[in-house]
């Protein structure tokens, strides 16, 4: 009876690690094929855009900041996000904002949509960060509007692949993070009146000083007539 129980003992402690193994392995299978079988989004994707400042001037700096990344299938861990970095350029849209440019396309839906291309683009403060500066013009849209990065106006190569992107426009309302805003006030410059023209420039002294002059002309011609006697005998 020893020599049995003995038996068992030995018997559960060969067992039990291999069921465990067992276990593992079908276990972690079926995380590795959704590893392997996962799609990811391909090309270069635009994951944050914010414009500032909230309010500009026609002929003032616009400055937009934009997050890009491309994606890549890793075992166990799906779709991994990887910062792009060595972009030179971008183009952006400034469109008036409204209920159809909430869609992917909006952008394109406005006839006075505005674009701004090749814009030289600047490192931001971390890997894949990029800052844009322009100048609004006269020709872009007033009022609400909202700013895109263009479609395919980024471009890098990464491990002698050429990478394109976005695929879409993309402002704040397209992408998931919830911290970005690229929606702005364009104002128009206002024109001071003819008064503060004249106020501001050196026309005015010139106006007064001539008008001074006409008005002393005018009193020395009326004392002359005052004085001269009159030719009646």
């Amino acid at each position: 009876m020893l020599f049995i129980g003995n038996a068992d003992s030995h018997t559960r402690t060969v067992v039990m690690p291999a069921m465990l193994l067992i276990v593992l392995f079908f276990g972690l299978a079926p995380l590795q094929g959704f590893a392997q079988t996962q799609a990811c989004a391909t090309g270069i994707q635009v994951t944050f855009v914010s414009a500032s400042p909230g309010s500009v001037t026609v002929g003032n700096t616009l400055t937009v900041d934009f997050q890009v990344v491309t994606y890549s299938l890793e075992e166990y861990l799906g779709c991994v996000s990887n910062p792009v970095t060595g972009l030179q350029t971008g183009s952006f849209i400034l469109s008036p904002e409204g209920a159809p440019l909430a869609s992917m396309l909006g952008a394109l839906q406005s006839s006075q949509a505005t674009e701004h291309n090749d814009v030289p683009l600047s490192p931001g403060a971390k890997l894949g960060e990029y800052l844009a500066e322009f100048q609004v013009t006269q020709n872009d849209p007033t009022g609400n509007v909202l700013v895109y990065v263009k479609a395919e106006s980024l471009q890098t190569t990464i491990k002698g692949t050429v990478h394109i992107g976005p695929a879409t426009n993309v402002s704040s309302v397209q992408t998931e993070d919830t911290s970005d805003f690229s929606a702005v006030d364009v104002r128009v410059k206002e024109q001071p009146s003819v008064w503060a023209q004249l106020m501001q420039s050196n026309v005015l002294p010139l106006l007064i000083l001539a008008a001074l002059i006409i008005l002393i002309i005018l009193i020395s011609v009326l004392a002359r007539r005052k004085r001269k006697p009159s030719s009646k005998q």
